[in-house]
């Protein structure tokens, strides 16, 4: 008889576009089913299950609502939210199949009290950063228990070519601190190499950023690109990349890693689990002020030795912990773990297993 899959439940709010490569990765090691309620980004090119639900609001909490039998998991992912009755459904009820995938703590006492003791009941716990895995042990999470991700996105290529710009991809938004790229670069456009260009990319950028570079006499050293979905254009423009440069990071990081684009980013601001990537004078720089921030793109641009070097060791890192077979695998790390410590000789029995 052949060996049974292991079925695994994955409940999430959204479906992220970018966490999808991971997720069929997952689907050549067990049969897997993802719940959502709303998307993110376009999905496309799904290897996985997908069952669409619904949210209930109760009051300040809401409930989201699935078609489906919890019984015919094996194990249950599911991400922590104070205000989603999801978060502690599963924990409760079916602990010892439930893996709880989360950041740290944040900045609530009560909701840090309620993720230590989810996190103890839980089966396993997964945490993006070595920083939040590092945070739930010393406050007394099993360590054991805790298994570090990272958070990733799959990335394509394009063929080498000279590096002439300065690159901000995304939506814009205010903590992403593009108003200050361009201060700095006002800063010192006068010593930049003449073919250098800050190219700011993604759907509403140009109406968002053009008046201030205009204002600032940089209408000639800016180029605009609107929303790029096709993996295959985006890397044309990391391509041409010196650095990302961005006052917040998120994605981004791993995603300009995985191109061989060093980041340059902020450091005295509250960052989103993925600035652990930014190692100083290592995968990038970080800056404090717009004054510090023009030195380093000045000197990253008439010194391209520099930059290739910070964008060879983060293309390696990359390829050692932040690929998306790497997060698979350690997904798979934690669902391992969850087997050998839950109810499942039952469960097999039940299904014929011996």
């Amino acid at each position: 008889m052949a060996e049974r899959r292991t079925r695994v439940l994955i409940q999430m709010n959204q479906l992220a576009a970018y966490r999808v490569p991971v997720f069929n990765l997952l689907t050549e090691h067990v049969d897997l089913d993802v719940a959502f309620v709303d998307e993110l980004g376009t999905i496309e090119n799904v290897r996985f299950n997908t069952i669409r639900g619904s949210s209930v609001k109760l009051g300040p909490t809401l409930y989201n609502r699935f078609p489906l039998k919890i019984a015919n998991y094996d194990i249950i992912i599911t991400g922590f939210d104070g205000r989603n009755l999801n978060s502690y459904y599963y924990t409760m009820l079916y602990p010892k199949k439930t893996i709880i995938f989360t950041q740290g703590y944040g900045a609530s006492l009560i909701a840090a009290v309620l993720r230590r003791s989810l996190h103890n009941r839980a089966v396993a716990t997964l945490v993006y950063t070595q920083a939040n895995a590092q945070q739930l042990i010393r406050t007394g999470a099993i360590g054991a228990k805790v298994f570090f991700t990272g958070n990733t996105v799959k990335v394509g290529g394009a063929p080498q070519r000279g590096r002439r710009t300065f690159l901000n991809l995304g939506t814009p938004r205010t903590l992403k601190r593009v108003d200050d790229v361009l201060r700095a670069v006002a800063l010192i456009k006068d010593q930049l190499p003449d073919h250098i260009r800050l190219t700011l990319a993604g759907p509403g950028a140009e109406a968002a950023y053009a008046p201030v570079a205009q204002q600032l006499g940089l209408s000639d050293k800016v180029e605009f690109h609107g929303e790029i979905r096709d993996e295959a254009a985006i890397a044309e423009l990391f391509a041409e990349a010196i650095a990302f440069v961005t006052g917040h990071v998120g994605l981004s990081a791993p995603q300009a890693l995985g191109h061989g684009v060093p980041i340059v980013a902020r450091a005295d601001i509250s960052q989103a689990p993925e600035y652990e990537c930014l190692i100083d004078g290592y995968t990038g720089r970080t800056y404090r002020s717009i004054d510090e921030l023009a030195q380093i793109l000045l000197e990253l641009a008439t010194q391209p030795d520099k930059a290739e070097e910070l964008g060879r060791t983060g293309l390696a890192l990359y390829k050692k912990t932040l690929t998306a077979e790497a997060m698979r695998d350690r997904i798979l790390e934690a669902i391992n773990y969850a087997l050998s410590h839950g109810p499942h000789k039952r469960a097999d029995r039940e299904h014929g297993t011996p």
